[in-house]
């Protein structure tokens, strides 16, 4: 059994699919430890909502380290999709993913449920960037400094 009282999770990362960040919520969400995130260079996008589940007072981001949020954009791969269909199926289900994952980012920044939704929407919809002091202003970091981390590794190994 590890010893360890908190799990460090490093982000530096262009983002990622929203079903791959979902995943990832489930898991910090039924872990038994808390969870400190630590952004060291940048976290967009899909980054940068994880970044946000980090525990309250556990959000490091370095100095220079940037965040970008934006709303999510739909891909299908290679498959095509008529107009039609994108126009009331697909826009539909991401306006739905977009309030929910940002309904989550602002309830663990400690926000009203649609504040980066509002904040996104008011920017019509841009890129939002912003460096460290502004992701402290938002509560989206809590700190503006990388931790210091001490690591003691100890392994066993048998055969029988």
């Amino acid at each position: 059994r590890s010893k360890q009282d908190i799990i460090p999770v490093i982000i530096d990362s262009f983002g990622g699919d929203i079903y791959a960040l979902s995943s990832m919520i489930d898991a910090i969400n039924h872990c038994s430890l808390p969870i400190s995130t630590i952004v060291e260079g940048k976290a967009m996008g899909a980054a940068a909502i994880l970044f946000s589940f980090g525990k309250e007072g556990y959000r490091y981001m370095g100095e220079n380290a940037r965040l970008m949020i934006h709303k999510i954009s739909y891909s299908n791969g290679s498959s095509k999709i008529k107009m039609g269909d994108y126009e009331t199926t697909t826009t539909d289900n991401v306006d739905v993913l977009n309030k929910h994952v940002f309904g989550l980012m602002s309830k663990n920044c400690g926000k009203e449920e649609d504040y980066f939704y509002s904040q996104i929407k008011a920017k019509n919809n841009a890129d939002w960037h912003l460096n460290a002091t502004e992701c402290a202003e938002h509560n989206i970091a809590n700190h503006i400094k990388l931790p210091l981390m001490k690591i003691d590794m100890a392994i066993n190994v048998s055969f029988g």
